[in-house]
């Protein structure tokens, strides 16, 4: 797993009363999102706000701003409709 998620994403707390545990999410910043995105664009074809969410537990909003940042370095091709963008930059 990759150190940022081992480090700051999850974090658990009590247990609740069903048994489940409580997962604290705490606020990761766009830049620690973006750094590990960049790790993983070698191996990608395709990337998408979605492929961000699922991967990364972060919200739409996060996800977009970081292809955002994505498509203005470069990183990606820009949007055509809702596919996924195709990967430039490795």
């Amino acid at each position: 797993m990759k150190n940022f998620l081992k480090r700051t994403l999850f974090k658990m707390a009590d247990i609740t009363n069903c048994g489940t545990p409580n997962i604290k999410i705490e606020k990761a910043t766009i830049k620690e999102i973006y750094d590990e995105v960049i790790s993983d664009v070698p191996y990608l074809i395709k990337i998408s706000p979605a492929y961000i969410q699922r991967r990364y537990k972060v919200n739409y909003e996060i996800a977009s701003q970081v292809m955002d940042l994505l498509e203005a370095n470069g990183f990606i091709g820009p949007a055509d409709g809702a596919k996924p963008r195709d990967i430039i930059k490795r």
